[in-house]
């Protein structure tokens, strides 16, 4: 029967040996913090003056644990939650640091900042025409939004991810039929933006009404095909 007290006594005490961290009333058990860094928004980019709200995520514990901000090695909050509004642009470095009686623990979360005056940029298309063919020559413009920085913004082109050109315009005569994606780059001091246009060439083989030209009917014929010929060919 002592036997039997003995081993059950034994076995309570290795139990509580191994029960993690629930109570202050069980000793000998290390209870370090484990935290980390929720950003409900999702966003690792913004512009000077944005906010981004942060909040501490501190696995359950029973110590009393403090909870520090720290932005770009500074001190700058305490507690649960921290808003995050840039003052100058660069790469923010965010680190939330919990600590207790029984250890460290920290999180980092980097954000790049950009200027207010980050270029915004779209590509317009000069060249009319419901449709495109090898050899055509089709003019594209880049169109840059009121920007304080316009100056001193710099443009660059691509065709199918193939440097082809730089400044404001671009000049884009297709060789072959097929799909082209053409991509404007806008830079200045306060960032990068980019726009894309999908171009479809056609085949010169294929008939499309839209390359009917010197329509042959008139009168109560005008609306009926009579003969097409192509601009600059004799009349037969």
């Amino acid at each position: 029967m002592r036997k039997d007290i003995f081993f059950l006594l034994l076995a309570l005490v290795l139990t509580g040996g191994f029960t993690a961290c629930s109570s202050e009333d069980e000793v000998n058990v290390e209870c370090p913090p484990q935290v980390a860094i929720t950003n409900a928004s999702g966003k690792t980019e913004c512009f000077v003056n944005d906010r981004i709200e942060l909040q501490a995520n501190l696995q359950q514990n029973p110590l009393e644990t403090n909870l520090e901000w720290l932005l770009n090695r500074t001190s700058v909050a305490n507690g649960n939650s921290y808003t995050f509004v840039p003052t100058e642009k660069g790469l923010a470095e965010i680190v939330l640091r919990a600590t207790n009686r029984d250890g460290l623990d920290t999180d980092t979360l980097r954000i790049q900042v950009y200027g207010a005056n980050k270029p915004k940029v779209s590509i317009l298309n000069v060249t009319e025409a419901e449709a495109f063919f090898p050899d055509d020559v089709i003019q594209l413009q880049a169109q840059l939004e009121e920007n304080p920085l316009a100056s001193s913004t710099t443009f660059s082109w691509s065709i199918n991810g193939e440097a082809v050109g730089t400044g404001n315009s671009y000049e884009f005569i297709p060789q072959q039929p097929g799909t082209y994606t053409v991509t404007l780059t806008a830079s200045n001091e306060d960032g990068t933006t980019s726009a894309t246009l999908t171009l479809t060439i056609e085949d010169n083989d294929k008939f499309l009404m839209s390359q009917l030209e010197n329509w042959t009917g008139s009168g109560d014929f005008s609306a009926v095909l009579g003969i097409q010929w192509t601009a600059g060919a004799e009349n037969p």
